[in-house]
Protein backbone atom coordinates (compact mmCIF):
# COMPACT_ATOMS: atom_id res chain seq x y z
CA UNK A 1 0.00 0.00 0.00
CA UNK A 2 1.25 3.19 -0.58
CA UNK A 3 1.58 6.21 1.34
CA UNK A 4 0.83 9.69 0.71
CA UNK A 5 3.23 12.01 1.86
CA UNK A 6 3.07 15.23 3.01
CA UNK A 7 3.02 17.93 0.46
CA UNK A 8 6.66 19.68 -0.77
CA UNK A 9 5.03 22.59 -1.91
CA UNK A 10 4.59 25.71 0.45
CA UNK A 11 2.53 27.17 -2.49
CA UNK A 12 -1.61 27.56 -1.88
CA UNK A 13 -1.81 25.99 -5.28
CA UNK A 14 -1.26 22.30 -6.68
CA UNK A 15 1.87 22.01 -8.17
CA UNK A 16 3.13 19.54 -10.54
CA UNK A 17 6.36 18.50 -12.69
CA UNK A 18 6.52 17.33 -16.54
CA UNK A 19 9.11 14.61 -16.63
CA UNK A 20 9.49 11.80 -19.30
CA UNK A 21 12.08 10.95 -22.35
CA UNK A 22 12.96 13.07 -25.26
CA UNK A 23 10.35 13.79 -27.87
CA UNK A 24 7.54 12.23 -25.82
CA UNK A 25 5.36 15.49 -26.01
CA UNK A 26 6.20 17.12 -22.87
CA UNK A 27 6.91 20.58 -24.41
CA UNK A 28 4.05 20.23 -26.68
CA UNK A 29 1.64 19.65 -23.53
CA UNK A 30 3.60 22.18 -21.26
CA UNK A 31 2.59 25.12 -24.03
CA UNK A 32 -0.73 24.09 -24.37
CA UNK A 33 -1.38 24.00 -20.59
CA UNK A 34 0.40 27.38 -19.92
CA UNK A 35 0.14 29.19 -23.45
CA UNK A 36 4.32 29.57 -23.37
CA UNK A 37 5.77 28.68 -26.60
CA UNK A 38 9.07 26.46 -25.42
CA UNK A 39 10.46 24.77 -28.33
CA UNK A 40 8.94 21.52 -29.23
CA UNK A 41 11.18 19.94 -32.23
CA UNK A 42 11.52 16.36 -33.69
CA UNK A 43 15.18 16.51 -31.47
CA UNK A 44 16.12 15.33 -28.32
CA UNK A 45 16.72 18.33 -25.28
CA UNK A 46 15.20 20.39 -27.54
CA UNK A 47 13.96 21.83 -23.91
CA UNK A 48 17.35 22.60 -22.00
CA UNK A 49 16.31 25.00 -19.66
CA UNK A 50 13.12 24.05 -16.68
CA UNK A 51 10.34 26.26 -17.60
CA UNK A 52 7.66 27.58 -15.47
CA UNK A 53 4.21 28.11 -16.13
CA UNK A 54 0.51 28.65 -14.67
CA UNK A 55 -2.88 27.00 -15.49
CA UNK A 56 -5.69 29.06 -13.95
CA UNK A 57 -8.63 26.44 -12.39
CA UNK A 58 -12.03 26.61 -14.04
CA UNK A 59 -14.26 26.83 -11.19
CA UNK A 60 -18.08 27.36 -11.55
CA UNK A 61 -18.37 27.83 -7.61
CA UNK A 62 -15.69 30.97 -7.61
CA UNK A 63 -17.49 32.46 -10.37
CA UNK A 64 -20.87 32.13 -9.17
CA UNK A 65 -19.67 33.73 -5.59
CA UNK A 66 -18.02 36.55 -7.94
CA UNK A 67 -21.69 36.92 -9.64
CA UNK A 68 -23.11 37.05 -6.09
CA UNK A 69 -20.83 39.44 -4.27
CA UNK A 70 -19.76 41.40 -6.66
CA UNK A 71 -15.85 41.84 -5.07
CA UNK A 72 -13.25 44.21 -6.20
CA UNK A 73 -10.78 41.23 -7.10
CA UNK A 74 -11.35 37.80 -7.67
CA UNK A 75 -8.22 34.92 -7.27
CA UNK A 76 -9.08 31.76 -8.59
CA UNK A 77 -7.10 28.52 -7.41
CA UNK A 78 -4.09 27.55 -10.08
CA UNK A 79 -1.82 25.03 -11.44
CA UNK A 80 2.07 25.57 -11.72
CA UNK A 81 4.13 23.66 -13.98
CA UNK A 82 7.25 22.80 -14.62
CA UNK A 83 8.48 21.29 -17.53
CA UNK A 84 12.36 20.13 -17.62
CA UNK A 85 14.37 18.61 -20.46
CA UNK A 86 14.04 15.08 -21.01
CA UNK A 87 15.46 12.23 -19.48
CA UNK A 88 17.72 9.44 -20.95
CA UNK A 89 19.27 5.88 -19.60
CA UNK A 90 21.82 6.42 -17.66
CA UNK A 91 20.72 10.60 -16.79
CA UNK A 92 22.01 9.76 -13.19
CA UNK A 93 25.64 9.01 -14.20
CA UNK A 94 25.51 12.93 -16.40
CA UNK A 95 23.99 11.41 -19.52
CA UNK A 96 21.65 14.21 -20.96
CA UNK A 97 20.89 17.36 -19.91
CA UNK A 98 17.32 16.48 -17.30
CA UNK A 99 19.32 14.86 -14.42
CA UNK A 100 20.44 18.61 -14.25
CA UNK A 101 17.30 20.05 -13.38
CA UNK A 102 15.69 17.01 -11.50
CA UNK A 103 16.17 19.74 -8.30
CA UNK A 104 13.61 21.97 -10.32
CA UNK A 105 11.22 19.53 -9.43
CA UNK A 106 11.92 18.27 -6.31
CA UNK A 107 9.32 20.76 -4.50
CA UNK A 108 6.63 20.07 -6.57
CA UNK A 109 3.74 18.08 -5.25
CA UNK A 110 2.96 15.27 -7.73
CA UNK A 111 4.51 14.38 -11.45
CA UNK A 112 3.47 14.22 -14.75
CA UNK A 113 4.94 11.26 -16.33
CA UNK A 114 4.35 11.51 -20.34
CA UNK A 115 4.57 8.70 -21.92
CA UNK A 116 4.69 8.25 -26.06
CA UNK A 117 2.09 5.99 -26.99
CA UNK A 118 2.06 6.25 -30.70
CA UNK A 119 4.20 5.28 -33.81
CA UNK A 120 5.57 7.74 -35.86
CA UNK A 121 8.81 7.04 -38.42
CA UNK A 122 9.14 10.73 -38.70
CA UNK A 123 9.35 11.68 -34.72
CA UNK A 124 13.01 10.28 -33.29
CA UNK A 125 12.99 8.34 -29.92
CA UNK A 126 15.89 7.97 -28.53
CA UNK A 127 15.78 4.31 -27.74
CA UNK A 128 14.63 3.30 -31.36
CA UNK A 129 11.50 1.74 -30.35
CA UNK A 130 8.27 2.42 -28.87
CA UNK A 131 8.00 0.62 -25.63
CA UNK A 132 5.54 2.52 -23.00
CA UNK A 133 7.06 0.02 -19.93
CA UNK A 134 10.92 0.22 -20.84
CA UNK A 135 10.80 3.92 -20.96
CA UNK A 136 8.41 4.56 -17.64
CA UNK A 137 11.20 2.30 -16.16
CA UNK A 138 13.75 4.37 -17.60
CA UNK A 139 12.42 7.39 -16.20
CA UNK A 140 11.62 5.94 -12.83
CA UNK A 141 15.33 4.49 -12.48
CA UNK A 142 16.45 8.31 -13.20
CA UNK A 143 14.41 9.81 -10.29
CA UNK A 144 15.46 6.74 -7.75
CA UNK A 145 18.91 7.00 -8.46
CA UNK A 146 18.84 10.66 -8.12
CA UNK A 147 17.24 10.31 -4.38
CA UNK A 148 19.71 7.31 -4.00
CA UNK A 149 22.50 10.56 -4.83
CA UNK A 150 20.41 12.78 -2.40
CA UNK A 151 19.93 10.80 0.45
CA UNK A 152 23.81 9.81 0.72
CA UNK A 153 24.72 12.74 0.69
CA UNK A 154 22.23 13.35 3.65
CA UNK A 155 22.89 10.27 5.72
CA UNK A 156 27.11 11.09 5.74
CA UNK A 157 26.18 14.62 7.09
CA UNK A 158 23.55 13.08 9.91
CA UNK A 159 26.18 10.53 10.51
CA UNK A 160 28.97 13.30 10.54
CA UNK A 161 27.28 15.33 13.19
CA UNK A 162 26.27 12.18 15.06
CA UNK A 163 29.56 11.44 15.44
CA UNK A 164 31.22 11.05 18.97
CA UNK A 165 27.97 11.55 20.46
CA UNK A 166 25.69 9.50 22.88
CA UNK A 167 22.58 8.91 20.72
CA UNK A 168 19.63 9.22 21.95
CA UNK A 169 16.42 6.56 20.84
CA UNK A 170 15.35 9.70 18.26
CA UNK A 171 19.00 10.07 16.49
CA UNK A 172 19.10 6.19 16.35
CA UNK A 173 15.73 6.39 14.52
CA UNK A 174 16.91 8.61 12.65
CA UNK A 175 19.42 7.21 11.05
CA UNK A 176 17.90 3.63 11.00
CA UNK A 177 15.23 5.67 8.93
CA UNK A 178 17.53 6.60 6.35
CA UNK A 179 19.65 3.20 6.36
CA UNK A 180 16.19 1.40 5.39
CA UNK A 181 14.95 4.46 2.66
CA UNK A 182 18.27 3.68 1.21
CA UNK A 183 18.03 0.18 0.91
CA UNK A 184 14.60 0.31 -0.41
CA UNK A 185 15.86 2.71 -3.12
CA UNK A 186 17.98 -0.07 -4.16
CA UNK A 187 14.73 -1.68 -5.80
CA UNK A 188 11.76 0.93 -5.37
CA UNK A 189 10.10 3.58 -5.04
CA UNK A 190 9.85 5.26 -1.26
CA UNK A 191 6.38 5.99 -1.57
CA UNK A 192 5.02 1.74 -2.52
CA UNK A 193 5.81 1.45 1.10
CA UNK A 194 4.50 2.15 4.37
CA UNK A 195 5.38 4.35 7.16
CA UNK A 196 4.25 5.64 10.57
CA UNK A 197 2.96 8.91 11.03
CA UNK A 198 6.21 10.11 12.46
CA UNK A 199 8.74 8.74 9.54
CA UNK A 200 6.44 10.45 7.03
CA UNK A 201 6.58 13.76 8.81
CA UNK A 202 10.35 13.03 8.69
CA UNK A 203 10.78 11.49 5.57
CA UNK A 204 8.80 14.68 4.25
CA UNK A 205 11.54 16.95 4.89
CA UNK A 206 14.05 15.24 2.74
CA UNK A 207 12.44 16.45 -0.64
CA UNK A 208 13.43 13.12 -2.09
CA UNK A 209 11.42 12.62 -5.92
CA UNK A 210 10.04 9.14 -5.31
CA UNK A 211 7.83 9.71 -1.98
CA UNK A 212 6.17 11.58 -5.03
CA UNK A 213 2.41 10.00 -6.16
CA UNK A 214 2.29 9.86 -10.27
CA UNK A 215 0.42 10.79 -13.16
CA UNK A 216 1.07 8.92 -16.23
CA UNK A 217 -0.32 10.78 -19.25
CA UNK A 218 -0.38 9.04 -22.10
CA UNK A 219 0.21 10.57 -25.79
CA UNK A 220 -1.98 8.75 -28.24
CA UNK A 221 -1.65 9.88 -32.12
CA UNK A 222 -4.71 12.44 -33.07
CA UNK A 223 -6.11 9.41 -34.73
CA UNK A 224 -6.56 6.98 -31.76
CA UNK A 225 -7.61 9.71 -29.64
CA UNK A 226 -10.49 10.76 -31.93
CA UNK A 227 -12.01 7.15 -32.48
CA UNK A 228 -10.88 6.64 -28.82
CA UNK A 229 -9.23 3.68 -29.62
CA UNK A 230 -7.08 1.78 -27.11
CA UNK A 231 -3.54 0.66 -29.08
CA UNK A 232 -1.29 -2.00 -28.28
CA UNK A 233 1.20 0.39 -26.36
CA UNK A 234 -1.81 2.25 -24.11
CA UNK A 235 -2.68 -1.19 -23.36
CA UNK A 236 0.46 -2.27 -21.89
CA UNK A 237 0.79 1.14 -19.72
CA UNK A 238 -2.90 0.51 -18.91
CA UNK A 239 -1.90 -3.50 -17.75
CA UNK A 240 0.59 -1.51 -15.21
CA UNK A 241 -1.58 1.24 -13.81
CA UNK A 242 -4.97 2.45 -14.47
CA UNK A 243 -3.73 5.74 -13.19
CA UNK A 244 -3.31 7.24 -16.56
CA UNK A 245 -4.56 9.99 -18.43
CA UNK A 246 -5.15 9.77 -22.30
CA UNK A 247 -4.07 12.41 -24.37
CA UNK A 248 -2.91 13.69 -27.94
CA UNK A 249 -0.30 16.26 -28.65
CA UNK A 250 -1.39 16.43 -32.23
CA UNK A 251 -5.08 16.83 -31.42
CA UNK A 252 -3.81 19.62 -28.62
CA UNK A 253 -1.90 21.11 -31.53
CA UNK A 254 -4.96 21.65 -33.39
CA UNK A 255 -7.27 23.00 -30.66
CA UNK A 256 -4.92 26.17 -30.49
CA UNK A 257 -5.82 27.72 -27.08
CA UNK A 258 -9.22 26.43 -26.85
CA UNK A 259 -9.71 24.68 -23.41
CA UNK A 260 -10.43 20.94 -23.45
CA UNK A 261 -11.77 18.55 -20.76
CA UNK A 262 -8.67 16.74 -20.95
CA UNK A 263 -7.13 20.03 -19.13
CA UNK A 264 -10.06 19.77 -16.32
CA UNK A 265 -9.37 15.49 -15.93
CA UNK A 266 -5.48 16.91 -15.26
CA UNK A 267 -6.55 19.13 -12.49
CA UNK A 268 -9.14 16.90 -11.06
CA UNK A 269 -6.37 13.76 -11.13
CA UNK A 270 -3.79 16.10 -9.10
CA UNK A 271 -6.53 16.52 -6.21
CA UNK A 272 -7.73 13.14 -5.88
CA UNK A 273 -4.08 11.53 -5.69
CA UNK A 274 -3.18 14.39 -3.03
CA UNK A 275 -6.18 14.18 -1.25
CA UNK A 276 -6.65 18.39 -1.59
CA UNK A 277 -10.03 20.38 -1.76
CA UNK A 278 -10.18 24.21 -1.87
CA UNK A 279 -12.48 26.40 0.52
CA UNK A 280 -12.72 29.96 -0.31
CA UNK A 281 -13.02 33.67 1.35
CA UNK A 282 -15.79 36.39 0.41
CA UNK A 283 -15.70 39.58 1.35
CA UNK A 284 -16.48 43.17 -0.68
CA UNK A 285 -12.64 43.27 -1.71
CA UNK A 286 -11.91 40.03 -2.92
CA UNK A 287 -13.25 36.14 -3.50
CA UNK A 288 -10.37 33.86 -3.48
CA UNK A 289 -9.84 30.09 -4.01
CA UNK A 290 -7.65 28.27 -1.38
CA UNK A 291 -5.80 25.31 -1.59
CA UNK A 292 -6.05 22.59 1.69
CA UNK A 293 -5.71 19.12 2.47
CA UNK A 294 -9.29 17.11 2.51
CA UNK A 295 -9.88 16.85 6.47
CA UNK A 296 -7.35 19.28 8.02
CA UNK A 297 -8.91 21.30 11.04
CA UNK A 298 -9.71 24.81 10.76
CA UNK A 299 -6.13 26.56 12.51
CA UNK A 300 -4.03 24.77 9.61
CA UNK A 301 -6.42 25.79 7.22
CA UNK A 302 -6.58 29.33 7.77
CA UNK A 303 -2.37 28.93 8.06
CA UNK A 304 -2.41 28.99 3.97
CA UNK A 305 -3.67 32.61 4.61
CA UNK A 306 -1.86 33.42 6.94
CA UNK A 307 0.46 31.57 9.37
CA UNK A 308 -0.69 33.21 12.58
CA UNK A 309 -3.93 31.23 12.33
CA UNK A 310 -1.99 28.35 12.91
CA UNK A 311 -1.07 29.16 16.75
CA UNK A 312 -3.67 32.09 16.90
CA UNK A 313 -6.98 30.69 15.66
CA UNK A 314 -10.03 31.22 17.85
CA UNK A 315 -13.35 31.26 15.90
CA UNK A 316 -13.88 31.17 11.84
CA UNK A 317 -17.42 32.09 10.78
CA UNK A 318 -18.88 29.03 8.55
CA UNK A 319 -21.38 28.44 5.80
CA UNK A 320 -20.75 25.83 3.05
CA UNK A 321 -21.17 26.84 -0.51
CA UNK A 322 -24.31 25.53 -1.57
CA UNK A 323 -26.24 27.00 1.67
CA UNK A 324 -24.27 30.90 0.53
CA UNK A 325 -25.87 30.23 -3.14
CA UNK A 326 -29.20 29.15 -1.76
CA UNK A 327 -29.56 32.17 1.05
CA UNK A 328 -27.69 35.10 -0.20
CA UNK A 329 -28.03 37.35 0.77
CA UNK A 330 -29.86 36.71 3.68
CA UNK A 331 -27.60 34.12 4.61
CA UNK A 332 -26.24 33.97 7.70
CA UNK A 333 -22.40 32.56 8.95
CA UNK A 334 -22.36 30.12 11.58
CA UNK A 335 -19.56 30.74 14.60
CA UNK A 336 -17.53 28.18 14.55
CA UNK A 337 -15.40 27.58 17.36
CA UNK A 338 -12.19 25.42 18.10
CA UNK A 339 -10.83 22.68 16.14
CA UNK A 340 -13.26 21.35 13.48
CA UNK A 341 -12.49 19.82 9.90
CA UNK A 342 -12.87 21.73 6.73
CA UNK A 343 -15.09 20.57 4.56
CA UNK A 344 -14.78 21.18 0.63
CA UNK A 345 -16.29 24.03 -0.90
CA UNK A 346 -17.10 26.09 2.55
CA UNK A 347 -17.09 29.40 2.50
CA UNK A 348 -15.44 31.06 5.57
CA UNK A 349 -14.04 34.58 7.49
CA UNK A 350 -11.46 34.04 9.81
CA UNK A 351 -11.04 36.01 13.23
CA UNK A 352 -8.01 35.40 15.69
Amino acid sequence: MKTVFTRSSKSNNLTVGIVGLPNTGKSTLFNYLTKNSVPAENYPFCTIDPSYGKVEIDDKRVEILTTLCKPKNTVKAYLGVTDIAGLVKGASDGVGLGNCFLDNIRNVDAIFHVVRCFEDPEILHVEDTVDPLRDINVVNDVLRFKDIETLTKQYEKIKKDLRGKALDKKSKDKVALVERLLEILKTSWVNEHEFNEEEVAFISTLNLLTVKNVVYLANVSYEDYEKKKINKHLRSLLGLTKNVIVFSGSYLNSVGDARTPFLDKLVKKGYELLNLINFFTVGKDEVRSWTIRRGCLAPEAGSVIHTDFMNYFIMAEVMSYDDLVQCFPRGALGPQVGHFVILGGHFRIFFS
